[in-house]
């Protein structure tokens, strides 16, 4: 079997891609042959990039689709870690909103490392996703880096920028954040998206 690069790489086995799945994550109606098309091009120009806002929709429902497959190839539960590949980056430049394609299909809780992975050059830190195992209508979150405090309540999301690879930060809460606990010091890293603390109940 040859090869496959680009997006499709990414998945052991490109036979569970199903069109009907993929177009589930598409924002409007599809059809489905029209899908297997586009699949088919993915396979055989692995390296093209979209170009319109149309083709990047598409790349992004076939990555949801194979974050919904195969999760445990993009994090570790138990390292606690979301690993993007560099290449899938191509798809979405945004890095702040790729993480959180990632994040909405995974679904990962207490701290969670961001990492971009690449096969050449290893993991580059892109920062920390923070969210509470149980998230009430009252609940709160203050995190404190050096003399900065940043007090964050039910039903919002907020990025913190910092850029440093490695940082002490202290969480309290009225919520427990992680094993029982609500209120520690954390060693978490930084870069190119920052802190990221979710109190929204969904997911």
């Amino acid at each position: 079997m040859p090869t496959i690069h680009g997006l499709l790489s990414y998945i052991s086995d490109i036979d569970k891609l199903e069109a009907q799945n993929i177009a589930s994550f598409l924002p409007s109606k599809s059809d489905l042959n029209i899908i297997e098309n586009r699949l088919g091009n993915l396979l055989l120009y692995p390296q093209t990039i979209p170009e319109t806002a149309e083709e990047s929709l598409f790349d992004i429902a076939v990555l949801k689709e194979m974050l919904r497959l195969e999760p445990n190839s993009f994090y570790s539960s138990n390292l606690k870690k979301i690993y993007i590949p560099e290449n899938i980056a191509q798809i979405c430049p945004n890095l702040s909103k790729l993480a959180f394609i990632f994040i909405d299909a995974l679904k990962p809780r207490n701290l969670t490392s961001l990492q971009l992975k690449s096969k050449n050059l290893g993991v580059k830190n892109l920062g920390t996703y923070i969210k509470p195992e149980n998230i009430s209508d009252e609940c709160f979150l203050d995190v404190c880096i050096g003399k900065q405090k940043f007090h964050v309540l039910a039903g919002n999301i907020v990025i913190i920028p910092v850029s440093q690879q490695k940082i002490d930060i202290r969480l309290e809460s009225n919520c427990n954040i992680t094993e029982g606990k609500n209120e520690f010091m954390a060693e978490v890293i930084g870069g190119d998206i920052g802190i990221i603390i979710d109190l929204c109940q969904q997911n």
